[in-house]
């Protein structure tokens, strides 16, 4: 029984219920309706069309500025949060407001080589929401991704699970401190690489093999146990930048949806026991309706923070004074995980 005839009866209830975000992803995602669109006068998505920074980032770029003050943080308008919600909301390159926004990030200028932990971090936080619009196949996002896969590759294959550096001489500040063996200009999986590699096509089986064997890297306990205080140091300024399990690709219980979903893409969490365990956990919630309804930390919309870190910016535009919010944003998300592990011959439910 396909995807489809299995969850049929809800989805259309679910359809009957939602407002014009979920229904607009269900059209496009799961029913595969082709020549629908989105209201972009949507408060929800005007709201975040609106708070996006363009104008400064746009600033940047024509004066070559460094954009990572614009990029990474916890305000809503940063390029990061804004990009995200945007993306959750279905909105691609497709869209011409969209691509007006963000597509400029895509010129050479925007991906030339910048050595400071700064300036690799700009990159490693724009990239993945770059690859979910649409735009893995332009020249300098499948050119950085590449070499990213590399990085990764490289780091893994160097340290292993072996990376911490225990013999350091470390600074009285961070003696006591869990400090990264790596060099700035190396990197383990981190969570905006698994966001990546979540939605990066598929086509070609060698990338998504390599992409597979990274996944099953990180879904070890070792690497999952990295501490939320962690650190990296940089020998050329002598400084030490935060890199604990919040920047990895780990699970940490505020961003635990976020995760699920992201884990939900690949093929060797059929055998991650903590993954099955925690989407039989989201499985438990059916109500006798059929309907899902998470703990609603997990579903979480607070202004001004991270999405990515925290994961609090999961709600996907129904009004939160509406009574049956958590249930239809419960059972999209749940509905979309189930349909991510059945593409890849998982069946959990």
């Amino acid at each position: 029984m396909s995807f489809l005839e299995k969850h049929n009866k809800l989805l259309n209830e679910l359809y009957d219920l939602a407002n014009p975000i979920i229904k607009y992803r269900i059209d496009t995602e799961i029913f595969g309706k082709e020549n629908t669109s989105i209201d972009l006068e949507d408060k929800t998505i005007k709201y975040w069309l609106n708070t996006y920074k363009y104008n400064e980032i746009r600033e940047c770029y024509e004066k070559s500025l460094e954009m990572f003050l614009f990029t990474h943080g916890s305000t809503d308008g940063l390029y990061e949060n804004s990009i995200a919600k945007l993306l959750d909301f279905g909105l691609t390159k497709d869209n011409p407001e969209f691509d007006r926004r963000f597509g400029f990030l895509l010129e050479d200028r925007c991906w030339q080589e910048n050595n400071s932990f700064e300036g690799i971090l700009t990159k490693t936080v724009r990239y993945p929401f770059l690859i979910r619009a649409g735009y893995s196949d332009n020249e300098s996002i499948a050119n950085y991704f590449e070499n990213r896969l590399v990085k990764i590759e490289k780091t893994i294959q160097k340290y292993g699970y072996d990376f911490e550096n225990k013999k350091r001489k470390k600074t009285k500040k961070y003696e006591n401190e869990f400090v990264f063996k790596m060099s700035v200009f190396e990197s383990l999986p981190t969570i905006y690489d698994l966001y990546a590699f979540a939605f990066y096509p598929k086509n070609n089986s060698d990338t998504a093999k390599r992409i597979e064997n990274i996944v099953q890297y990180l879904l070890d306990e070792k690497f999952q146990s990295i501490p939320p205080k962690a650190y990296i140091f940089d020998e050329v300024k002598k400084r030490y930048y935060a890199v604990g399990n919040v920047y990895q690709a780990c699970m940490i219980d505020t961003r635990k949806l976020l995760t699920l979903y992201m884990l939900s893409h690949f093929k060797v969490v059929r055998d991650c026991d903590f993954f099955v365990h925690k989407v039989m956990q989201l499985l438990s919630t059916r109500n006798s309706d059929g309907f899902y309804e998470f703990d609603k930390t997990l579903i979480n919309e607070k202004k001004d923070c991270n999405y990515i870190y925290t994961g609090n910016h999961m709600g996907l535009g129904e009004d939160r004074r509406n009574k049956n919010w958590l249930k239809i944003e419960s059972t999209f998300w749940m509905l979309k995980i189930l349909q991510n592990l059945e593409n890849n011959n998982i069946v959990l439910d």
